[in-house]
């Protein structure tokens, strides 16, 4: 069970019926803040839990899954969204990315690589800032290399409307492919239509239509393929919901000639806060839906869920078959996911992923790692999010005129000055793999600070009063 859901970076991998042409466009879904990371110990020792969970469905609430099977209220299993660029509108600033780094595990060091893998830069937004490109580009041969761009465009509801690829082929870039959006007068997204370029001719490949309820639920989902002179359906989801608009049913479906034959289907159950609590999913045989798997959901004080059970059905009962567990911290942020399989030792850690939050809840860091059998890392990857700032009801502009650094770039020696606060503070420094190498106590204006052991290269730092209100940021330059 994939985890890898939740990561910034959505690499998708696109295959075009003329050419077979291959490309992978990278995609971002949330909007990030700065570097930083939990101490090794919390990252790699969660607390687990350590016997199986030994409760099975419940046998009320998979009857009532059974009569929404029976009956065909049956439909997709999540609602599709729109990628949207724009950042979420947080105060006091809204955070507009600079830049993202992307690092992978060694398993010789059992660490990160000092040196990033990837990197997405060049990233720029309109005026309502709606992302309108991006660059992405791998480090190899000891230098950075352009892999591939895209170019957003957005309606004047900021739906992203369009997406055009290119390639760095040959020291130029090479048009690829062009993703197309439209929408209804409820912003809900109607259709998508993928092409590709090839000898200066654009060629349909795919496309998804969508449709939706009085009450802006999803429905259908179907999807086609371009076969050099028309659209032919392949694939089908149909939803349906309850009267709270809780997605109750799934029915996937593939298109075989002019017929649509059942594939799986899916039905949750809901407490009274909405939430979703039991899921029955079905395959079909024979004309008949058969039970396939299930899980059991758990929720803490705050409603948010804290463990997915799974089990599998073996033709006379549910076998406990894999979890999922959540963390969060004192302000609800997802501060890991663990994702284990059952076996006959017990539970075993296959995929963890770890986030960690700035002062304003934004997500700053992202650390994912794939296990084998005796706990050790096998792979893993993470991803860093620097941003700039737009103003908001705080003006971080007028904030950072507060912090003068001195000389900059310098040999490690500088001195950190405070013009306007005349009040106890805190300074911390991170270096680029977002580890926190400097942090202390500002007692007076001006402030002396040496990294002259640090390596040379580009350091963050961060000044908060003691109430955790953000004072000033910004980048220093080491150079030896």
């Amino acid at each position: 069970m994939a985890l890898k859901t939740t990561l910034i970076m959505k690499k998708i991998t696109l295959l075009f019926a003329s050419g077979l042409i291959l490309f992978s466009v990278t995609l971002f879904a949330q909007t990030k803040r700065a570097i930083l990371q939990l101490p090794q110990a919390s990252r790699e020792n969660p607390t687990l839990f350590s016997t199986p969970f030994t409760a099975t469905v419940n046998s009320v609430a998979e009857a009532q899954l059974a009569k929404l099977v029976n009956t065909q209220q049956l439909k997709h299993s999540s609602v599709h969204k729109p990628t949207v660029h724009a950042p979420y509108n947080l105060t006091p600033y809204v955070p507009i990315y600079d830049s993202i780094y992307y690092w992978d595990w060694s398993t010789t060091t059992k660490n990160w690589f000092t040196q990033a893998n990837g990197k997405t830069v060049h990233i720029t937004y309109d005026a309502k800032n709606n992302m309108t490109s991006e660059v992405y580009k791998n480090w190899s041969n000891s230098i950075w290399t352009s892999v591939d761009s895209t170019l957003y465009t957005s309606d004047a509801n900021n739906n992203e409307t369009s997406k055009i690829f290119y390639e760095w082929t040959n020291h130029s870039w090479t048009l690829i492919g062009e993703g197309l959006c439209t929408y209804d007068a409820n912003n809900n997204e109607t259709s998508e239509v993928n092409k590709s370029w090839s000898n200066s001719v654009w060629t349909d490949v795919d496309s998804d239509a969508y449709s939706y309820d009085a009450n802006n639920n999803e429905i259908s989902q179907t999807d086609y393929s371009w076969d050099t002179s028309s659209w032919q359906p392949y694939g089908e989801e149909l939803n349906t919901y309850n009267a709270s608009n809780d997605e109750v049913s799934v029915v996937d479906k593939n298109g075989s000639g002019s017929v649509w034959v059942n594939e799986d289907s899916a039905a949750s159950i809901y407490n009274a806060s909405n939430k979703s609590t039991n899921g029955v999913n079905y395959i079909w045989r024979s004309s008949v839906w058969v039970k396939n798997d299930s899980e059991v959901l758990t929720y803490n004080t705050a409603n948010k869920l804290t463990r997915e059970l799974y089990y599998n059905w073996n033709t006379t009962k549910w076998d406990t078959s894999a979890e999922h567990l959540f963390t969060y911290d004192t302000n609800n942020n997802k501060t890991s996911e663990i994702d284990r399989e059952w076996s006959s030792i017990g539970w075993v850690t296959e995929v963890s992923d770890f986030f960690t939050y700035d002062i304003y809840n934004i997500e700053q860091s992202d650390a994912y790692r794939e296990y084998d059998t005796t706990g050790k890392v096998t792979s893993g990857d993470s991803d860093y999010y620097y941003f700039n700032d737009v103003l908001g009801i705080n003006n971080l502009a007028e904030q950072n005129e507060n912090v003068l650094v001195y000389p900059n770039p310098s040999n490690g020696s500088f001195i950190l000055s405070l013009s306007t606060v005349n009040e106890k503070c805190n300074v911390e420094l991170f270096n680029m793999l977002g580890e926190n190498i400097y942090q202390a106590k500002i007692n007076s204006n001006n402030t002396e600070i040496n990294l002259g052991r640090q390596p040379q290269g580009v350091y963050l730092y961060r000044v908060l009063k003691e109430t955790g209100e953000l004072i000033g940021e910004g980048k220093i330059v080491v150079e030896h």
